[in-house]
């Protein structure tokens, strides 16, 4: 996880054994920075643990989420959950 400019960048996997850790790193950054985009591009996983990550930083800051992969659209509209996901219209725009 990194932080440019006003865009957290997330990488790698996100799975059960990490999720907490990361959600936790990621509302400190919340706190600190304004950050207005979550970037998706080099998450390699694609499981509800991301979705999860997603809901849990949406309860404490409001952002885009850019480069959703598909895999996690199907996830989060299974699950009734694209309303959290509602900055999410074009998966491959980069947010300025």
């Amino acid at each position: 996880m990194r932080t440019e400019h006003s865009t957290l960048f997330l990488t790698g996997d996100i799975d059960f054994n990490n999720v907490m850790s990361l959600c936790k790193q990621g509302l400190a950054i919340f706190k600190q920075q304004a950050i207005t985009t979550v970037d998706l591009a080099s998450v390699t996983s694609h499981t509800s643990s991301v979705i999860a990550l997603l809901i849990e930083w949406r309860k404490a800051a409001d952002f885009q989420v850019t480069h959703l992969p598909t895999a996690l659209q199907q996830i989060a509209g299974a699950a009734g959950l694209m309303a959290v996901l509602d900055d999410v219209p074009d998966t491959n725009k980069i947010a300025t």
